[in-house]
């Protein structure tokens, strides 16, 4: 082998060995470039790895607080509705026992007229704030000259007896009247409606 075949031959190998050395720079920079980015990705990605955990963290906050707020709104809708079932019982009794008083104070007003009306027709007369063991007091009899009183001293138990008894037929006179009248209202309503 001569001397210029060998030279030529060396810069072949020196050209290639250059040329290696340039490919090997290049897959050097790319290899740093591509590590460049996977270590940016992996930063990213762990970046937005924290971010999710955060706002999962965050979602399950808010679900157990709406889980709360849902158990407190069912728990204040039921103790309203107790309430409002309290007030509607109460409001119910409150008429009932406002229809009684109403009913009971009729009824002694229609006592006491009745009572009144008794003690102007026997001209009989006694206190009946003060109800002791019996009655005593005054009946007025009078006459075409004079007027005479004379005393009395019933039992408070018997006259009372006498009271109701005298009551309870004049309420069953009082509810045929009332019947009666009713009736003849009605019939005269129904006239006056054929009349027009």
């Amino acid at each position: 082998m001569d001397k210029r075949s060998y030279v030529k031959r060396l810069n072949r190998l020196i050209s290639k060995e250059c040329e290696i050395t340039e490919m090997e720079t290049k897959i050097a920079r790319k290899s740093a470039k591509y590590w460049e980015k996977i270590t940016n990705l992996k930063t990213i990605m762990a970046k937005q790895e924290n971010e999710l955990r955060y706002y999962r963290r965050q979602v399950d906050k808010i679900k157990m607080q709406n889980e709360k707020l849902e158990a407190y709104i069912h728990s204040e809708e039921q103790r309203l509705n107790g309430i409002m079932e309290t007030v509607e019982r109460l409001r119910e009794e409150h008429e009932k026992v406002k229809d009684k008083q109403i009913m009971k104070r009729k009824l002694e007003m229609d006592r006491k007229e009745f009572i009144r009306n008794i003690k102007e027709t026997t001209q009989t007369y006694f206190n009946m704030d003060a109800l002791p063991q019996r009655f005593e007091g005054v009946r007025v009899c009078e006459t075409e000259t004079s007027s005479m009183w004379i005393p009395f001293s019933v039992d408070a138990k018997e006259w009372m007896q006498y009271l109701e008894e005298q009551w309870s037929l004049w309420q069953q006179n009082h509810h045929q009247e009332q019947m009666e009248l009713d009736s003849a209202g009605t019939k005269g309503y129904q006239y006056s409606e054929q009349i027009s």
